[in-house]
């Protein structure tokens, strides 16, 4: 998720065409490659060279980090650039693909498309955040506000003593 840096550092300190393009470059592959065209949730990562998607689709890290990354990315972002319709749209759908796999207590397991298994903290804040994030910047509609509130009041039970509890939650023993 290098790109996000780019557009950070493009907006604060040196407006960089070449660098620009090098990080529009990365967030339109992985669009291109890393997305799966089954479930619409992007992978852990591609191989360029022979076009094939790594590690699992739906993996809830994998999941956050993309749309934290490319929600901070848009903020940033130049949106006269050609490619910026593009990469938000595939936010906006990526980030309501991955909201059909919210568990009902409002968090997310450690695999998005896994129906029982351990709800990943942190994979449940990336994307709860960039969720919040969306709807601030305009991009998701505000009817998914009740979601990430949902999310929100989800944590509290994981929190002790300032500490949130596990990052794969199911017996709430383990702190990081």
């Amino acid at each position: 998720w290098r790109w996000l840096f780019i557009f950070f550092y493009i907006k604060s300190i040196d407006k960089d065409v070449e660098l620009q393009n090098i990080g529009i470059n990365q967030i339109c592959n992985f669009i291109k490659h890393g997305i799966d065209k089954y479930t619409n949730l992007p992978y852990h990562a591609y191989n360029l060279e022979n076009d094939m998607q790594l590690g699992i689709s739906g993996w809830g890290r994998g999941v956050g980090w993309f749309l934290t990354s490319i929600a901070i990315s848009l903020k940033y972002m130049d949106n006269s650039l050609k490619e910026y319709k593009t990469i938000r749209e595939t936010f906006k759908s990526v980030a309501i693909s991955a909201m059909e796999y919210q568990h009902q207590d409002g968090l997310f397991k450690w695999s998005l498309l896994a129906h029982k298994g351990p709800v990943d903290t942190s994979a449940s804040a990336m994307i709860l955040y960039a969720m919040a994030l969306g709807i601030n910047l305009g991009i998701i509609d505000p009817c998914y506000r009740g979601a990430v509130k949902k999310g929100y009041n989800a944590f509290e039970p994981y929190i002790k003593d300032g500490k949130l509890l596990g990052v794969f939650v199911g017996d709430r023993k383990s702190v990081v």
